[in-house]
């Protein structure tokens, strides 16, 4: 008997396997996507850095107001103070970035952390419908055994 009631308490739901298997693709994707976008942000970030330091350059000496728009957002930069440096675009592009794959990162957190507590709520339940059988079969044979006397 007590074997039995071990053996229940470590058993699984039969879906829960599902359920891992879809926890695990959900982390491989989003690790290619994370990557992919960190790796992209990078480059975009370094082009147009580069960019704006070969396009200054043609105006040596001159202050020049440059209207350059990055995903909607309109910024003014003058080429003599410090915002309209091409490292503030180049770091501007990476928090940009950043933000994005932020949001990804709790996207993915949020869905494994609801897929894993179904997983624990189905296998409890499992657990519970199980140890309810046992103890019904139990009981039944019991009274099985006090009826023949």
């Amino acid at each position: 008997m007590t074997q039995k009631i071990d053996n229940i308490k470590h058993s699984t739901h039969p879906y829960s396997e599902e359920i891992k298997t879809t926890i695990n693709l959900i982390d491989k994707i989003t690790n290619i996507i994370l990557a992919v976008l960190d790796v992209l942000g990078f480059i975009i970030a370094i082009v147009a850095s580069v960019g704006l330091t070969e396009w200054a350059d043609g105006y040596s000496g001159d202050v020049v107001d440059v209207p350059t728009n990055f995903f909607g957002y309109i910024i003014e930069l003058e080429s003599d103070t410090f915002g309209g440096s091409p490292f503030m675009v180049f770091l501007y592009i990476i928090i940009i970035f950043a933000f994005i794959s932020l949001m990804i990162w709790c996207g993915k957190l949020i869905i494994t952390t609801v897929l894993k507590s179904k997983m624990n709520m189905l296998d409890s339940t499992y657990r519970t419908e199980k140890l309810t059988e046992l103890l019904v079969e139990n009981q039944v044979s019991s009274h099985e055994a006090n009826s023949a006397q």
